[in-house]
């Protein structure tokens, strides 16, 4: 846990830039810096630019990507058992996917291209067709 808030801590205020600190990219960042993963790495080319970002979704769609990230070692979690740490995807109208990662105290850390990285309320991510990822 102390990892996760010292990442989270570190990453506030940060200005959005695609495959760093677009909501997906930040996501992945947050399982790499609690458990020394290369999520990141590995997906960042995808989401090098808004064009790549939006043609990964198309090619794939939200399934194909949990897959993979499943076959990545992060498990689905009901969202009854969510815990600080796992990561939050919801389909978006205007993006395709968004991504937030859940912290202590019911708070979830996303990005936006108007604000930045910043902290929410947990509940608006934890929607009715959230897909929940963490590792176990």
């Amino acid at each position: 846990m102390i990892k996760l808030v010292k990442w989270a801590t570190d990453q506030m205020g940060k200005p959005f830039k695609w495959g760093e600190t677009n909501c997906v990219a930040l996501a992945l960042a947050g399982i790499d810096a609690q458990h020394d993963t290369d999520l990141l790495d590995k997906y960042r080319k995808h989401m090098a630019s808004e064009r790549k970002a939006w043609a990964w979704m198309e090619r794939h769609g939200m399934d194909a990507i949990v897959l993979r990230l499943k076959d990545d070692g992060l498990v689905l979690i009901p969202a009854g058992f969510a815990q600080p740490g796992d990561i939050v995807l919801n389909t978006h109208p205007a993006s395709g996917v968004s991504a937030a990662v859940l912290l202590p105290g019911i708070k979830a850390l996303s990005s936006t291209v108007q604000h930045g990285v910043v902290i929410q309320t947990a509940t608006d991510w934890l929607l009715q067709d959230a897909i929940i990822l963490g590792v176990r």
